[in-house]
């Protein structure tokens, strides 16, 4: 009787150890799952607000949704100084030195489609990772349902051993104990 329960109890403690392997081994896929999606998702929100206008991108977030550009002021008169001609090398007022918004535009939707590319790449690692853990998981429960069926194997040449839900049991038979 207090060998049945001593065996039952070191076979509920295995039992809860294998479960908590498990749990915990989930857990970390789960972890892994989320932070490759986190990473996705924050890939796919600055590729977007690299193709939001220049007004929007200087603005602080809180402030984006609030403020809208000016309209537009009506063009001033042909008479009015700023609107004549130029000469020579001058150039508008109002024009900014570095190139034109379409090249700076291309150039933030290139990188935002490059940090995409990445973040993607990321997740695929962390999806193949999560993969190698599962496969190890398998071929770990796999090794040892093998290396239980040798030893119940190597314990029935010796004594009548037999395998229960509960685990290994066997049974001594005659008076040399």
């Amino acid at each position: 009787m207090i060998e049945t329960s001593a065996r039952e109890a070191v076979q509920t403690a295995e039992d809860a150890r294998i479960l908590t392997m498990k749990r915990r081994d989930e857990e970390r896929l789960a972890q892994e799952r989320q932070a490759a999606a986190d990473r996705e998702a924050q890939a796919k929100a600055q590729a977007e607000a690299s193709e939001a206008p220049a007004w929007k991108r200087s603005l602080p977030p809180s402030a984006r949704l609030e403020r809208r550009p000016r309209p537009k002021r009506p063009a001033p008169p042909l008479w009015c100084s700023s609107r004549r001609p130029r000469r020579g090398g001058e150039s508008a007022p109002g024009r900014r030195a570095g190139g034109t918004s379409a090249g700076r535009g291309r150039t933030a939707r290139a990188a935002a489609q490059a940090q995409q590319q990445a973040a993607q790449a990321e997740a695929e690692r962390a999806r193949k990772q999560a993969e190698d853990a599962e496969r190890a998981r398998q071929q770990a429960e796999a090794e040892k349902g093998e290396l239980r069926k040798r030893l119940l194997d190597q314990f029935n040449s010796v004594l009548q051993t037999r395998d229960s839900a509960a685990g290994t049991d066997c049974q001594h038979v005659g008076r040399a104990f």
